[in-house]
Order: C-alpha cells, then sequence, then structure tokens
C-alpha cells in the first residue's frame, strides 16, 4: 500500500517514510517521505550559508533563519533553493519533484509564519522623523577622490586578481577557497563549479570569515573605511556626529540568471533603524542589469540603475525606497560595498546606550548590522 508525501506528492510505500512520519501515515495524517525530509535539511544547511556569507557574520549572529522563512529571510531561502537545483551538492535528488517540493514547502512556511504573527505583534511609539532628513538620504551620486581612497585597489587584494570585473572568467585555484567569503559566495549564487578542496576549506564558516578578517587586505580596507567615514561621510552629510555600520558589506554580483535579491525596502526588516542613511559605493563600472535598481522616492516606483564609474558613490533612502537587483546579463562582475549611517541626533537614549558586540568602542547594535559612532574615530582598529 502506497502513501503521498505532504511535499513532493509522490504516493511512496511505507518504508519510504522514516519513525515518527511512519506513525504519522497509521494515523492517517499527513507525513514528510525521508527523501524530502534529507533535501529540506540541506536547503536549512544552505539558507544558514546564505545568510553567513552574505553579511560576513559568524554563525552566533545567523539567528534569523531559526524561526523558518519569513519575508524578513526569504531570499536566503531563495539562494538556498538555488543551490541545491543548480550546485553540486553531497545529497543526490531526482530533478523531477525536487524543485515543485522546495517550492511548496517555501510558501507553506511563510503562510504559516505570517498567520502566527497576526494579533502578536506589538505597537510600538515611533518618534516622527525631521524634514531634513529625507533631503540629506535624498538619490544623488557623488565623487570622491579615488587617490586618496583607492577601494579599487584594495578590492583587488581582497579578491586577488587584477580584473575585478573579469572574476567569472578567472582560473579558479586548485589548493583553496577565496580569501574573501564574499567571492566564494558569489561563486556559489552563480552556479560556477568549484574545486574539491575548496569545501574543506569553507565548511566551517564562522573560522572562514575570522581568517578572512585577520588577513593584511582586510585591515588596510578597514583602515581606509573608517578614514572615509570621518574624512567624507561625516562633513558630506554635515548633521554631527553619527553611528556608521562597521564592518560594511562586501558584495560581488556575477553574471546570473537569477537576481541576488528582491525588491524590499530596508525597512521591511526589523534589523533596519527608521532614520538610516544608505551608502553604496562600486568599485568597477555599474549600470544596466549588474546595477542596483532603485526608485528615486518612496512609493514612486520609477526603478532605475544606479549607473557609476570609477570614484562614485551613490546615497539614497532605502530605508523607505524599494530597491532591488535583476539577475546580471552582462559579461560584467560587479563589486561593491555598502553601508548605512545613522544620525545619532534621531536615536532614543535606550538606544544609544547599546553596546557593540565585536567592539570595545562605543556603539550601537542591531539586529543585522553593528555601528560604531563617529565619537571614536580616532581610536578604532580594523575588525579581525
Amino acid at each position: 500500500m502506497s502513501h503521498e508525501c505532504k511535499f513532493c506528492q509522490r504516493w511512496q510505500p511505507l518504508t519510504a517514510f522514516s519513525g515518527n512520519h511512519q506513525r504519522r501515515v497509521h494515523k492517517g495524517q499527513a507525513a514528510c517521505c525521508a527523501e524530502c525530509e534529507r533535501a529540506l535539511a540541506a536547503l536549512r544547511c544552505q539558507a544558514h550559508l546564505a545568510r553567513s556569507w552574505s553579511e560576513g557574520a559568524d554563525c552566533s549572529e545567523s539567528s534569523t533563519l531559526e524561526g523558518g522563512p519569513t519575508h524578513e529571510n526569504l531570499r536566503f531561502w531563495e539562494q538556498g533553493i538555488h543551490t541545491l537545483l543548480n550546485v553540486d551538492y553531497d545529497c543526490i535528488f531526482s530533478d523531477s519533484w525536487l524543485p515543485g517540493m522546495l517550492r511548496r514547502w517555501l510558501e507553506r512556511e511563510l503562510g504559516r509564519n505570517a498567520r502566527a504573527l497576526v494579533g502578536t505583534e506589538e505597537v510600538l511609539h515611533v518618534e516622527p522623523l525631521p524634514a531634513w532628513l529625507n533631503t540629506v538620504r535624498a538619490e544623488r551620486i557623488l565623487q570622491y577622490d579615488t587617490a586618496t581612497f583607492p577601494f579599487e585597489q584594495i578590492f583587488r587584494a581582497l579578491f586577488e586578481t587584477a580584473d575585478l570585473a573579469a572574476l567569472h572568467r578567472q582560473t579558479l585555484r586548485e589548493d583553496r577557497p577565496p580569501l574573501c567569503p564574499s567571492l566564494f559566495r558569489a561563486y556559489v549564487s552563480a552556479g560556477i563549479k568549484r574545486p574539491g578542496a575548496w569545501k574543506q576549506g569553507t565548511r566551517w564558516e564562522t573560522r572562514y570569515v575570522k581568517q578572512f578578517r585577520k588577513s593584511g587586505p582586510y585591515h588596510c580596507f578597514m583602515e581606509l573605511y573608517h578614514r572615509f567615514i570621518k574624512q567624507v561621510v561625516v562633513p558630506l552629510l554635515g548633521c554631527g556626529e553619527l553611528l556608521y555600520q562597521c564592518p560594511p558589506t562586501l558584495r560581488c554580483q556575477m553574471p546570473s540568471v537569477v537576481p541576488s535579491c528582491s525588491p524590499h525596502r530596508d525597512s521591511d526588516y526589523a534589523a533596519h533603524h527608521g532614520a538610516e542613511i544608505n551608502f553604496w559605493i562600486p568599485v568597477t563600472k555599474a549600470w544596466g542589469s549588474n546595477s542596483l535598481h532603485v526608485e528615486s522616492e518612496p512609493g514612486k516606483q520609477d526603478f532605475h540603475p544606479l549607473e557609476l564609474g570609477s570614484g562614485e558613490m551613490a546615497i539614497f533612502n532605502g530605508c523607505q525606497c524599494l530597491h532591488y537587483t535583476e539577475a546580471n546579463s552582462t559579461d560584467s562582475v560587479r563589486v561593491s560595498f555598502d553601508f548605512r549611517v545613522i544620525p545619532k541626533s534621531l536615536l532614543d537614549n535606550s538606544r544609544q546606550r547599546l553596546a557593540s558586540k565585536r567592539h570595545d568602542t562605543p556603539g550601537a547594535a542591531t539586529y543585522q548590522y553593528e555601528f560604531l559612532s563617529t565619537e571614536s574615530l580616532h581610536m578604532p582598529e580594523a575588525a579581525g
């Protein structure tokens, strides 16, 4: 006698179901077959890795996936599905049922978690933000001095290449994975086959990230970043003391058939503060489908790619404006970094007292990002 799996919807013998699910079958309840259980375990692993490497976070900071798929962490589950369907993996599944099963499971979990939130959300008192903030964070493209701030040169060292835009055509090292975890993640997301030796080197992502943050190129980058905040960002905004994201987020979008992030506002996520100002700095030419697409004002929906060249940076209101990426159909890799700053005058006293988890200097921590105060810019060293 065969029984239907609730996820893959295949009819299978009782032996295809494991312990607890066999008992559910005997009781006439919906059950999940053992093959689907293995596939979902693999998906959870890949989503966790996507979360960890996307933000360069340690495993201990990747708890946002513990409650299952939500609209806040959906992009990590999407990346996990993409990896399972397009990249070599230890588990071997028949591709005829896997895509549909993963989608059904994801939609089911999203719906269940959304229903669980109804009636449980707290009503928070939010102070209105001043009008001048929207003027400060209105979309604009500005230039900076590449001789004083040679970010492209630093990223060549971080990514161990002479040509950042051609990383997808570069011959991969056989002996070890890339120095930078963001680059490793980009190869995975693009579906590029990696040497077998990379697997061992990236098995423990916490160690991998820490090793990167102890490297010489990373220290050089962080020293330059602190100086950039002090000499460029603070006087440019002109709104006094700031809290700035530290470390910034490193990104690499290779030519691929899938986008790296879906349309969202940063305010969709609990990790973000409503007064954030977004800075986006590509170190390769950014245009068309390899760039970030944004709307110029909240709700305007006039989506357009940010087109920037060497020595240019974009400021925009990522907290309230939708932004996303498209599948990179160009033959050029886009390498960039981004960060957020918050005018300290717009923080309530309780948030100002929050201490950074990774730094001893005064700062403020959020769920996803950590912030340092520009008060301490004379004293921080590169993050390790």
